[in-house]
């Protein structure tokens, strides 16, 4: 029984297909080459024989008139040379007759190669329209499902976080109904266009069908992207004179350690559904937005403050060495003697303030590379802050045995407790208790998404909580502001808070407030806990303490 022939139409990978034609078309190419070469030897080896035999003919009928008369010596010779005759009439046939046939080959070879060349040509261009969309121009989801496993590996090797978000336009069915499909056409092609422009340029915009669109974000952790989406708000797309506005859902996942490809399409997936019925992510891109005005806003004022404050400095340099000249010459008990040293006083006051809008501003440098344990830091500040609360509050302690270190600038944070304390202490005016808790922290996703700008990771935390009479959603809305404050003219310069804040920031921590009107407040931050664990600190004799639970 013969064999059976495969068919002819029998399938071949797509890989090993382009190997074939990449194959081919080198295998012609280099064809090509050879029977050019081959064709100047023979040329070459054509007229060298054919000089060579007209030489040995001349030099052959030249000696043989020479020496010899014989008539039939004649004969002979005549034959010889119509010999060598033929014989170069002979060869130089040939030489015709395969010319002929490497030109005739050289077209075929040519015809073939321009042949190879237009299908190479339309295939590649069928290869990129397989994995682009002909209408948006961004890559399909074809292309997504090829490339996102090697965006994981890469993200997994690297260490680096990936975030795949999924976002699908509202109300698209409702733009085809009302303006037609070429409205719904443009809609897509700008939205497309607005999707190019305001990622990076290492972002991957690709549109997964219909109205869905997805952005893969390597580099980009999970809580950055409300800041991401700001970007792609307010488009409107100008259609038949008419403005169609367009606004979309947004669902976001990162990935996790052991996901494949699929897991982390579902979970973005599932977020997107999420978002549609509960439009999460159009509020934390709304606190996205209010936290980066506020960031603004310090920013402005604490550029304006500092250079205040170097000014105002300088006056008061030479204010404070005048009225030390003058108490040096001025005798104890003389009238004029008192007045100057308020002058003294109070220059003393201001240089504070001074020091308190550089730190605001930041213009002091910072040490954050140092290991900061907060146990230890908060019992050396027992004494200053029982003086600053005074005998009408109860001050209690709170510490963590086991607490874990931070790494921040000690004087830094030491500011930053104080002026929570400051603030404690004001918003009790007829005294009460404050409770000073140091512990261990670890923030959830449920904590993050509550939270805005918050982080998932562990923290060492410092609260503040007091028994004053709190505040209501507007208050709490402006507290970090600088020179924001709710006590009467002259009682304050509403920039502790904002120190507290700028230091936050600064830090990369975190400040979380708890408040309403009659129930007191709860100051929570949330200092990055550093790899090592802090030594244990024992409670300083005298300090009121509780565990933590």
């Amino acid at each position: 029984m013969s064999e059976q022939q495969p068919n002819a139409t029998s399938s071949v990978p797509v890989g090993a297909a382009e190997h074939q034609r990449v194959v081919s078309l080198d295998d012609i190419r280099f064809r090509l080459r050879r029977l050019e070469s081959q064709d100047w030897w023979l040329w070459g080896a054509a007229v060298l024989v054919m000089l060579l035999l007209t030489f040995a003919i001349f030099s052959l009928s030249f000696s043989s008139i020479l020496r010899e008369q014989n008539p039939s010596y004649w004969l002979q010779l005549d034959i010889a040379v119509r010999g060598l005759f033929g014989l170069v009439l002979l060869f130089s046939l040939f030489v015709i007759y395969q010319q002929v046939l490497i030109k005739r080959l050289r077209r075929q070879l040519a015809t073939q190669l321009a042949e190879m060349g237009s299908l190479e040509a339309r295939a590649e261009t069928f290869e990129r329209l397989a994995v682009v969309d002909p209408l948006t121009e961004l890559y399909n989801r074809r292309f997504a499902k090829e490339h996102l496993p090697i965006e994981i590996a890469r993200a997994a090797r690297q260490g680096y976080a990936l975030t795949a978000l999924m976002l699908d336009l509202n109300g698209f069915k409702a733009v085809n109904d009302q303006h037609g499909h070429p409205a719904g056409d443009c809609a897509l092609q700008q939205f497309a266009h607005h999707l190019k422009r305001c990622f990076r340029s290492s972002d991957l915009p690709v549109r997964m069908g219909g109205d869905e669109f997805l952005v893969l974000l390597p580099e980009c952790s999970s809580e950055q992207v409300p800041k991401v989406l700001m970007h792609l708000r307010g488009l409107n797309v100008d259609y038949a004179d008419q403005k169609i506005e367009i606004t979309f859902a947004a669902g976001w996942a990162e990935y996790r350690h052991g996901d494949t490809a699929d897991d982390l399409l579902a979970r973005a997936d599932r977020a997107l559904y999420a978002d549609k019925h509960t439009r999460s992510a159009e509020q934390k891109v709304r606190a996205a937005e209010a936290e980066l005005a506020q960031q603004q806003k310090m920013m402005t004022v604490g550029q304006m403050a500092g250079g205040v404050a170097h000014d105002f400095n300088n006056l008061l340099t030479i204010i404070r060495g005048y009225s030390e000249l003058l108490l040096d010459y001025i005798p104890a008990g003389d009238a004029l003697r008192d007045k100057v040293e308020e002058i003294d006083r109070a220059a003393q006051r201001a240089a504070t303030l001074t020091r308190q809008l550089l730190s605001f501003s930041r213009k002091r440098q910072p040490q954050p590379n140092h290991r900061l344990e907060l146990n230890r830091l908060v019992l050396g500040m027992e004494t200053i802050i029982r003086s600053v609360l005074g005998k009408r509050y109860n001050l209690t302690f709170e510490f963590a045995p086991d607490l874990g270190s931070t790494r921040a600038d000690p004087s830094q944070v030491e500011q930053v407790v104080l002026n929570l304390i400051v603030n404690a202490r004001d918003a009790m005016p007829e005294g009460g208790s404050v409770i000073l808790r140091v512990a261990n922290a670890e923030l959830d996703s449920a904590f993050v998404q509550s939270h805005p700008g918050s982080r998932l990771g562990s923290y060492v935390s410092l609260s503040v909580s007091d028994t004053g009479v709190g505040m209501d959603e507007p208050t709490k809305a402006h507290i970090f502001e600088p020179f924001f404050t709710t006590k009467l003219e002259g009682q304050g310069t509403g920039l502790g808070l904002a120190i507290v804040y700028g230091v936050v920031k600064q830090t990369g921590s975190y400040i979380a407030v708890d408040s309403d009107p009659g129930r007191g407040s709860v100051f929570t931050v949330y200092f990055p806990r550093a790899a090592s664990p802090a030594t244990e600190v024992q409670p300083a004799a005298g300090a009121t303490t509780a565990a933590l639970p």
